[in-house]
């Protein structure tokens, strides 16, 4: 079968020498039956092409013929434009493929960054990490939950600016761009696709580059720099690629240069090159900016199996010039996201936090706020502060629970009636009742064991809130600054999280395991110290004493030197874990570290082992703690506000995650 574009030549030739023989145009029968006898004729055309059958090869010291030569050209002029034809054909084909392919690209880049964050979301769900453990992720890929009537943002490329006043864009042919690699290994050869002057059209054209080397790992820069024509106020730049990572993924680092020869670096410093477009905030007048695309391994290996190729493609740059409405509010409202339990079942959750990945320049802030009506809002912090936690519980423990009997330390360990069939067990004097029993979320639950009291006791022979196991004393700390606190032990070492530490310590946010030795370790009369020539005469290992560093002691009023015993916000002996009734049971009776929740008059008591061969038992303390939950709602709502003094500047939010229990 003859190719398109030959039969469309055949067809040409043989419509010309009919006119030029009958004076007139072939008609569709005789135009038809000519090309059945073409088709004979030149039925091995796609392979030998014209010259093949009117090329003139002359003989030694024949006469030359001007005929011949005229034919043999002309087969020529026509195998070169069918030859022509094929090449536009073929590259055609090629950028509309290359098109489909890097929208599918993008399309299917959105759905594993939505997968990733699920995927992220169901992890932590299997984790002990803390015990926010269900999450939903706003990327901002779609409009779809913004409600738009509430919002006066601007939802840009996947991300959130403030609302604009202005809108501008810098000429792109004002703007001079030039490209350049750098590598740890050799760079054998550095081929590109394209002219780099196709960054600056919408016109379905990449420019990209390979970068050849000798050595798989090692990384990889691709430096594109863009200098303007004059400095100009640039507001955003947005970069529009694909981010190939075939092995590890892609950075970006942005650099912008106010006087052409000095550069530094804006707040996107190896950020991922994850999406389809990725906006930059720059907010001041710049000369030149260099983008530099970097890789830690190579994409590809060539076919020869000698050289590594780093791959990298761009589409698309596009500078702003918009202003923002500075000293006014930009807000945008979500919502609702549906919360469900890993069974389907509706989530009513009991508190919730938020983490956002935003970037704030200096003058410029982003505030978050919580709602489970769209209507009546609570602030919460989405970086390091204070007010980190929203609780939607209405129902506090205490109003959830009893006591199995009338004591003075409801943490006290007690045997009920119903529940003495267990010898190796023993219930919390608090339980809770049967009107909260269905709306206890086990998730939220935090049992500590060998609670500290307020008066001096001791437990299985140690004081309580630690143990002593070979020489070592071990406690379990609380901390509950997000920035941690940070406690001097001097000369003097321990084990924190099992990792032997001394001077000035860091204890992060959250529980963390305490060990130290019987030569740092001392007990003190627990009353009030009124001075530090008291103190030093009861404590011979003062200000290093690791009891008290970590318990904290209680001074008087008036107590006027440094206070060096503060203490962390909770210690206590352990933090257990939760089991089914049916595993809690099975165990061993030694293990010490479970607890369980079991049915008690319509209620549900937490159920711990006890050695009961030492008379000791009944004076440890085991405070339990729980969130109930607040209603019938899974949803919760997210407003928030974006603020900037300087209309130049504006935050950035490029999603944020939503966790509850």
């Amino acid at each position: 079968m003859i190719t398109s574009q030959y039969t469309a030549k055949v067809k040409e030739r043989v419509v010309r020498k009919f006119i030029l023989e009958n004076k007139r145009a072939p008609s569709t029968l005789e135009l038809d039956y000519l090309m059945r006898l073409a088709s004979e004729e030149f039925a091995t055309i796609d392979q030998t092409g014209f010259i093949a059958l009117d090329g003139y090869q002359p003989e030694f010291r024949s006469i030359s013929s001007a005929e011949q030569i005229n034919l043999s050209n002309q087969a020529l002029v026509d195998d070169l434009a069918v030859l022509e034809d094929k090449t536009d054909t073929l590259i055609a084909d090629l950028e509309e493929t290359f098109r489909l392919f890097d929208t599918s690209t993008g399309r299917i880049l959105k759905k594993l960054n939505k997968l990733e964050m699920r995927l992220n979301g169901l992890l932590l769900s299997n984790s002990n990490a803390d015990e926010f453990i269900y999450a939903i992720s706003e990327t901002f890929d779609t409009n779809e939950l913004v409600i738009a009537d509430e919002t006066t943002a601007s939802i840009e490329a996947g991300q959130v600016v403030m609302g604009k006043t202005t809108f501008g864009v810098y000429p792109l042919d004002k703007i001079k761009l030039s490209a350049t690699v750098s590598s740890v290994n050799t760079v054998l050869q550095t081929s590109y696709t394209n002219d780099i002057s196709t960054l600056k059209s919408n016109d379905g054209l990449t420019y990209g580059a390979s970068v050849y080397t000798k050595n798989k790992k090692g990384r990889t820069t691709f430096i594109l720099e863009a200098e303007l024509e004059t400095s100009a106020y640039v507001s955003e730049l947005v970069i529009t690629g694909n981010g190939i990572g075939l092995n590890k993924p892609q950075t970006y680092t942005v650099l912008i240069s106010k006087d052409g020869a000095t550069y530094q670096p804006t707040s996107t410093v190896e950020s991922l090159f994850a999406k389809q477009s990725e906006r930059v905030l720059i907010g001041t007048e710049i000369k030149k900016i260099q983008i530099l695309f970097s890789k830690e391994i190579a994409d590809t290996q060539t076919s020869t199996q000698n050289q590594w190729v780093y791959l990298f493609s761009l589409d698309k740059l596009e500078f702003y010039t918009s202003e923002y409405a500075a000293d006014l509010e930009s807000v945008i409202v979500t919502g609702p996201y549906e919360f469900f339990t890993t069974d389907g079942e509706p989530l009513y959750f009991t508190k919730s936090v938020i983490d956002g990945c935003v970037i704030e320049p200096p003058d410029t802030s982003v505030n978050f706020y919580l709602s489970i009506d769209g209507e009546n809002w609570k602030s919460v912090g989405h970086k390091s502060e204070g007010n980190s936690v929203v609780s939607f519980a209405e129902n506090a423990g205490e109003v959830s629970s009893s006591f199995f009997a009338a004591v003075d330390d409801p943490n006290s360990v007690q045997v009920p009636l119903s529940l003495s069939r267990y010898s190796t067990a023993a219930a919390i004097n608090t339980y809770i009742v049967s009107d909260y029993a269905d709306y206890l979320n086990l998730k939220s639950a935090v049992v500590r064991r060998n609670y500290p009291g307020e008066t001096d006791f001791n437990v299985f022979g140690v004081s309580a809130g630690w143990s002593y196991s070979q020489g070592k004393y071990r406690t379990t700390v609380y901390v509950e600054n997000p920035e941690g606190m940070l406690i001097n032990f001097g000369t003097t070492s321990a084990y924190l999280n099992g990792q032997l530490v001394s001077g000035l310590v860091k204890f992060n946010q959250g529980y963390s395991v305490f060990e130290t030795g019987e030569s740092n370790y001392q007990s003190l009369s627990k009353r009030l110290y009124s001075s530090l020539s008291e103190l030093r005469l009861e404590d011979a290992l003062y200000p290093f004493n690791h009891k008290y560093l970590i318990e904290g002691i209680r001074y008087s009023y008036d107590f006027a030197d440094e206070k060096t015993y503060l203490g962390v916000d909770e210690y206590f002996g352990e933090l257990l874990q939760y089991v089914p009734s049916e595993y809690f049971h099975s165990a061993p009776a030694d293990n010490y570290s479970i607890y369980t929740v079991e049915p008690f008059d319509d209620g549900l008591a937490f159920l711990v082992k006890v050695n009961k061969q030492d008379a000791t038992w009944v004076s440890e303390l085991i405070k339990p703690t729980w969130t109930v939950q607040n209603g019938e709602t899974n949803q919760l709502y997210v407003k928030a506000v974006l603020k900037s003094i300087d209309s130049k500047h504006s935050p950035l939010i490029e999603h944020f995650t939503l966790r509850v229990i």
